[in-house]
C-alpha cells in the first residue's frame, strides 16, 4: 500500500479532533476491530460467512435487497455489515443482518485481525466505498471483493491522480462490479477494474424502496401533525438547504398559513438543530423539535432527531424536497420520497448529479434557481398547493424513474463467488 496513504491514516488516527460526526466515526472505527475479533471468537459458525460495507445509511439501503434474498436463500449464512459513517451507529440493526457495526481502523493490523476472525466467502461493497487497508486484507487471503450498485460521478476524484494511483491496483483486482448504469461501467473500467468483471445491473436500492413495508406506528404522531395542511418533508438537509427551505416557508405561509415542514436533517445534533430553530425564530415562524417522545405542537416547523424515520416520515408528506442540493458531494437519494409518488423538490446543484438527472429529465423533480433559491422554492411550493392535478403527475413520473430487478440481477453475479470457502486451504 502506498507509503503516503498509510503515514496520512496513521496521522487521522492520532490527531485531536473537535466533538462532531468525524471524531465519532474515527472513535469507533478505532474500536471496531477489537469488538470484531470478540464477535468472531464467540459467534462465528462454521461455514459461509457474507462481509457487506456500506458507508452510511443510504449505501445500506442499496444491499438491503441484496441482503433480503441471500438470507431466503442461504438461512444458515451468516451475514454482517460494517460501515463508517457515525449515522449509521444510531440505526436499527438493517433486517437480515447478524451483526452490524464500524469497519476496522483504516490500518493494516486491524483490518487483517477482523478479516482473519470473521474468515468472510466474499465482501460485497455498496456503491464504491472502498477503504484500501479492508479491501487489501481481504485480496491478500484470496477473498472475493464486489462492488455492487456501483456508481462514478463524471470527474470523480478517483480518475484523477493521486487517487486513481493509489486505488487502480484495487480495482483491477475487483471480482465483480455491479454498475448502476452505462456510464458508471465505463468509468469504473477507467478507474481500472477489469472489463470482463463489470456489468450493468442498475440500482437495488430501487428495489429497496419498492419493496419495503411502511411502518406508521412510531410516526403517528407526525401523521397527525401534518393532517391540517399542505406538508413538505425535506429529508437528509444541510444548513444551505435548511436556510432556503425557512425563507420559502416565511413566503408560502403568508398566503397559506397552514403549510408545513417536517425538517429531517443530515447532522440532527444539538446545535445544528439549535441553529435551525433560531433562524426560524428570526423569520417569525415557530420550529420544534422532535425525538418521538411527545406529541409535537401546532407548529409550522418540525426538526426531526431520532434517527432511522425519513422513509416512513416521507409518508407525511404531499411533497419532498431532497437535501444536498447545495452541495458538491451530491444529493441525497430520491428513491423513498419517489416510491411513493410523491413530487420531488431539489436545489440547484442537481442538474449535476446523475442520480437526480433522469428525474429531472422526465418532470418528476423540480430544481429550483439558486441565485434566488427561497422565491424560486415557494413559487413551486405554492402551485403545488393549489395544484393537487399538476403535483400529482409530477409525482407519478418521479415514480415512473425507479425500476424493480436490479437485486436479483446482482445476486445472479454474486453466486458464483459465494459458494467457495477461500479460507479451507488455510485449515
Amino acid at each position: 500500500m502506498n507509503l503516503p496513504y498509510r503515514v496520512a491514516a496513521s496521522v487521522f488516527h492520532r490527531v485531536p479532533l473537535p466533538p462532531g460526526k468525524l471524531a465519532r466515526s474515527r472513535d469507533g472505527r478505532l474500536g471496531a476491530a477489537a469488538r470484531w475479533v470478540r464477535w468472531a471468537r464467540e459467534s462465528r459458525r462454521a461455514g459461509p460467512l457474507i462481509w457487506v460495507h456500506g458507508a452510511s445509511a443510504g449505501e445500506v439501503q442499496v444491499t438491503a435487497p441484496i441482503v433480503m434474498r441471500l438470507r431466503a436463500r442461504y438461512p444458515s449464512m451468516q451475514i454482517v455489515q460494517t460501515y463508517s459513517s457515525s449515522s449509521m451507529a444510531d440505526w436499527p440493526l438493517p433486517a437480515g443482518i447478524d451483526r452490524a457495526d464500524y469497519a476496522p481502523a483504516e490500518h493494516p493490523v486491524a483490518a487483517t485481525d477482523v478479516c482473519q476472525s470473521l474468515r468472510p466467502w466474499a465482501i460485497v461493497v455498496s456503491r464504491g466505498d472502498l477503504w484500501p487497508q479492508m479491501v487489501l486484507a481481504a485480496l491478500n487471503h484470496r477473498v472475493p471483493v464486489a462492488v455492487v450498485g456501483a456508481t462514478m460521478r463524471p470527474g470523480s476524484r478517483r480518475l484523477r491522480w493521486p487517487v486513481r494511483v493509489l486505488l487502480r491496483p484495487i480495482h483491477a483486482r475487483l471480482a465483480f462490479v455491479g454498475a448502476v448504469g452505462a456510464a458508471d461501467a465505463r468509468r469504473w473500467i477507467q478507474s481500472g477494474a477489469p472489463e470482463t468483471a463489470v456489468s450493468v445491473t442498475g440500482d437495488p436500492r430501487d428495489d429497496h424502496v419498492l419493496e419495503r413495508v411502511t411502518e406508521l406506528r412510531d410516526i403517528q404522531p407526525i401523521l397527525d401533525w401534518a393532517a391540517p395542511g399542505a406538508t413538505l418533508v425535506a429529508g437528509s438537509t444541510h444548513p444551505r438547504d435548511d436556510q432556503v427551505l425557512l425563507e420559502a416557508l416565511a413566503r408560502v405561509i403568508r398566503a397559506k398559513p397552514a403549510a408545513r415542514l417536517l425538517l429531517v436533517p443530515h447532522d440532527a445534533g444539538a446545535e445544528p438543530v439549535r441553529r435551525t430553530q433560531a433562524r426560524a425564530a428570526r423569520l417569525g415562524i415557530r420550529a420544534e423539535r422532535w425525538d418521538g417522545s411527545a406529541q409535537p405542537g401546532d407548529v409550522s416547523v418540525l426538526v426531526v432527531t431520532r434517527a432511522g424515520l425519513l422513509a416512513d416520515l416521507y409518508t407525511a408528506g404531499t411533497m419532498a424536497y431532497v437535501g444536498g442540493g447545495f452541495d458538491a458531494a451530491g444529493l441525497h437519494s430520491l428513491a423513498e420520497p419517489a416510491a411513493l409518488g410523491l413530487p420531488i423538490l431539489v436545489g440547484p446543484a442537481a442538474h449535476h448529479d446523475g442520480f437526480a438527472k433522469p428525474f429531472l429529465e422526465v418532470g418528476g423533480a423540480v430544481a429550483f434557481d439558486g441565485r434566488d433559491g427561497p422565491r424560486g422554492l415557494a413559487t413551486t411550493w405554492m402551485e403545488w398547493i393549489e395544484h393537487p392535478s399538476r403535483r400529482s403527475a409530477v409525482g407519478m413520473e418521479a415514480r415512473s424513474r425507479l425500476t424493480r430487478g436490479a437485486a436479483s440481477a446482482t445476486l445472479a453475479r454474486l453466486e458464483p463467488f459465494l459458494g467457495k470457502d477461500p479460507w479451507a486451504d488455510a485449515k
